[in-house]
């Protein structure tokens, strides 16, 4: 699996547009989503729910991209902000609930959640932002605006205290009217002590009913936190990944199975990540949590199985984590029915895959051919008993065209694979072998061409005594899953060119002129015993009986052989004519 250091970030100017943002939003509203592009930014977005407010600050949407100066945030409201608005983020940069302010700043009456205690908590307004610990004093400040598009603000890492960014970080946010600037107004629309207008939360999860800010602070406490971490550009990945997917696969052959891939710099715990076919909260198909207790190493992965005793049973070792409960010794995800209401169940017209961290952010979703779902682009074709594998460069862009590549159907056993002497199973997945190891192809020798054997001869239906005289010139040799590399391409190309320097250097001249072509013969003749005996005669000798020999695929090696071959005819036609003038100018007349 290839590092995550492939992810670029760019400067953030802080002017209230949202022109250094990607345009894309998160698939549905109060959820969010790690964005990505071809460039691979990595940028968090929430999309929020309109309306949802108790006063006139209306938050839409919130975004979040690191560098390595410091970390950017861009709010955009339901309209223009009053002069009043203030968001403020809490930070938790040490992840722990031991250390750190339990509620937002000055006299807000809320609180954030206790494992996400904030060692800073960052205020923005229209007219700047200002940095404060728990105590509430002041320790820095940093860039903030509005401008046509929402707020915007830029917080250097050295005004959190840190020369570079940390691994990893944890936000709350919440949006306040401060009509001096300073001090959150109350409230009036409720009797609620919170002075929140509008919380970035999906109010602890999707419910029939209409839910609003106020059912999400009607406790005193914002419960919504956003996890982030960072890679050596500053930016934010997706700290886990798809990075294998067989979502259509057959019980005979294992059942479908997702391998999934830590891709950031620490030990990362799975403890309430989930996955499924169902992006949408409330949707129709089925989402489940991991188990708890899990934790993947940098760079390591985990595989989910669709049914875990299939999956044992094709492949003769356990899944991690299986989405059913067929298979005792496999641990059994959790199905999320306020999530996903239905089962796991893959729409071969078009689906998708998604997985989601403990937070419920989008981190990954892999979709196929007629997938509406939003903030990816679908892989175009896809069939059953097919797998794919993330491109080998890590790219993680949003669009599953560049994302993933065919890799052919999942296997337990080489028996799996189509072509046995061309392909072999690697970790679940049919790979090819190198390209021109030899191979037999029916009954002719053959050379292996992007997993498949070609033929360097073709089979005649008319005569069945080819197969002995060919394989046994040129057999496949793959054994034990190496397979020997095949050189009588070069050979015969050397051998060929000599051939045809001779000709060119003395006896060409000799037939144009004179027609002596005995010497010509004589060396022709020894080029070709030399030619036969050089590649082992399965290539370049005359076409066997049952076999007309052709170029292979991979190469075309054979081509100079058959202009060789050509030569050789015309010279010894030139032989016969010769011999055949003579005849007639000897024989005695009547």
């Amino acid at each position: 699996m290839a590092s995550p250091t492939v992810a670029w970030a760019h400067p953030i100017v802080p002017n209230g547009l949202a022109d250094e943002w990607l345009p894309r939003d998160a698939p549905a509203t109060d959820s969010a989503f790690i964005l990505r592009d071809r460039e691979e930014p990595g940028e968090l977005v929430w999309r929020d729910a309109a309306g949802d407010a108790r006063g006139a600050v209306d938050v839409t949407q919130l975004r979040v991209h690191g560098n390595p100066d410091g970390i950017g945030l861009f709010v955009r409201f339901t309209a223009a902000p009053p002069a009043c608005a203030m968001i403020q983020v809490a930070i938790d940069l040490d992840r722990a609930s031991s250390s750190g302010a339990l509620s937002f700043d000055r006299d807000t009456s809320t609180r954030i959640r206790a494992d996400s205690r904030a060692e800073f908590i960052a205020v923005a307004t229209a007219s700047g932002g200002t940095v404060r610990d728990p105590s509430g004093r002041s320790v820095g400040t940093f860039g903030a605006a509005v401008g046509a598009d929402g707020l915007e603000m830029f917080i250097p890492w050295t005004a959190l205290g840190r020369a570079s960014w940390p691994v990893g970080v944890r936000l709350s946010a919440a949006a306040f009217c401060a009509s001096d600037g300073a001090q959150p107004d109350p409230v009036t629309s409720d009797a609620l002590a919170s002075r929140v207008h509008d919380a970035l939360t999906d109010y602890g999860g999707p419910s029939t009913s209409v839910r609003h800010t106020r059912d999400e602070v009607s406790d005193g406490v914002i419960d919504k936190v956003f996890a982030l971490y960072f890679v050596t550009s500053g930016t934010i990945p997706t700290a886990l990944t798809i990075q294998r997917v067989a979502p259509m696969v057959d019980r005979a052959r294992g059942g479908a199975w997702f391998e999934l891939a830590n891709r950031t710099s620490e030990a990362l715990s799975l403890d309430g990540y989930a996955i499924g076919d169902e992006g949408i909260a409330g949707g129709p198909d089925g989402l489940f949590a991991l188990p708890s207790g899990i934790t993947v190493m940098p760079g390591a992965s985990i595989t989910v199985a669709e049914d875990g005793a299939a999956y044992r049973a094709v492949f003769g070792r356990a899944a991690n984590v299986e989405l059913g409960s067929t298979d005792p010794s496999t641990p059994d995800a959790v199905a999320l029915t306020t999530r996903g209401r239905g089962a796991f169940s893959i729409d071969l017209a078009g689906d998708e895959v998604v997985l989601f961290d403990a937070e419920r952010t989008l981190l990954d979703a892999f979709t196929f051919n007629g997938s509406s779902f939003g903030g990816t682009t679908p892989y175009p074709a896809l069939s059953r008993n097919f797998a794919l594998t993330r491109n080998p460069s890590g790219l993680d862009t949003d669009d599953c065209r560049i994302d993933f590549f065919a890799a052919g159907a999942p296997c337990a056993t080489e028996a799996h694979c189509d072509d046995r002497q061309c392909s072999y199973c690697d970790r679940g997945l049919c790979a090819d072998r190198a390209d021109g190891l030899r191979c037999t192809a029916g009954t002719c020798p053959g050379q292996c061409s992007v997993g498949r054997c070609e033929p360097m001869c073709r089979s005649d239906a008319g005569d069945s005594s080819a197969s002995s005289d060919a394989e046994g010139t040129a057999d496949a040799t793959v054994d034990g899953g190496t397979a020997a590399r095949d050189d009588a391409g070069d050979a015969g190309d050397v051998a060929v060119t000599d051939v045809m320097d001779d000709m060119r250097r003395t006896d060409v001249t000799d037939v144009a002129t004179t027609m002596d072509v005995t010497a010509l013969q004589d060396v022709t003749d020894a080029r070709r015993d030399a030619l036969a005996t050089d590649v082992d005669g399965a290539l370049v000798s005359p076409p066997r009986t049952g076999c007309a020999c052709r170029s292979a695929a991979t190469g075309g090696s054979t081509r100079p052989v058959a202009a060789a071959l050509a030569v050789l005819a015309a010279v010894s036609a030139l032989r016969i004519r010769r011999e055949n003038r003579g005849q007639r100018r000897s024989r005695p007349v009547d």
